[in-house]
């Protein structure tokens, strides 16, 4: 990861004097998001890559299945056979990220497409999956939401509404464990949605919600499609 970032600096170095890269407002830091578009850019030079980011069958909610590779995840409308555990959520159809982080930046982007509604984003690692709980900070969850298809949310205390320019078909997520915050964007066009800021917590997992089916309203499945680095 070294090369990584020395490659990812020469290449911004470069970028600077020859490509118009999008303003990201209302950011206290720009390097992160803008890193991310290089490493799209060179991720087909590097070797070896990051490890994908996957979901953590152990922890998700028994209605939820996922694809063979573990990036695909669908609610359906009858529990399957799951063992039982601890780290399982029980009471909504939740799910986490198999990798957990305590430090660093990371960055993934979750696929949404056209479904009705959905929940995304960190959650801490010590969160209560047994229960039924708000998310939001004080719970240990920083997450955007949608609902009612156009109703976009972030669950902050109180809970702030986002009018995005354009309804995001893919999520970006930057998580900066030193700087205590968490960013999303539209992966579209990287345009900011929301930051929260002063978050904090052990150790951080990458959180998703499909929300239920609504009787095959809410059918698509949603998709890990970025590496986390």
């Amino acid at each position: 990861l070294t090369m990584l970032g020395v490659a990812l600096q020469q290449a911004e170095q470069a970028a600077a004097r020859e490509v118009c890269v999008p303003s990201l407002p209302n950011l206290d830091s720009r390097s992160g998001p803008l890193q991310y578009i290089f490493w799209r850019r060179m991720l087909q030079s590097i070797c070896p890559a990051p490890a994908p980011l996957t979901f953590d069958p152990e922890s998700a909610h028994p209605n939820l299945v996922f694809s063979r590779d573990l990036t695909a995840v669908t609610e359906r409308n009858r529990a399957q056979p799951v063992p039982s555990s601890p780290r399982r959520f029980r009471q909504c159809v939740n799910v986490l990220g198999s990798q957990t982080f305590d430090s660093g930046q990371h960055y993934w982007e979750v696929w949404v497409g056209s479904k009705t509604k959905w929940d995304l984003g960190v959650a801490a690692e010590a969160v209560d999956r047994a229960a039924k709980v708000k998310l939001c900070p004080e719970n240990g969850y920083w997450t955007l939401r949608l609902r009612n298809r156009t109703e976009y949310w972030a669950t902050a205390t109180p809970w702030v509404r986002l009018t995005p320019q354009r309804p995001p078909r893919k999520v970006g997520v930057f998580l900066d464990c030193q700087e205590g915050t968490v960013t999303f964007f539209n992966a579209g066009d990287m345009s900011h949605l929301f930051t929260f800021h002063q978050v904090s917590a052990e150790r951080y997992c990458p959180f998703f919600s499909t929300c239920f089916s609504d009787g095959g309203a809410n059918m698509e499945p949603m998709r890990l499609c970025h590496l986390a680095l």
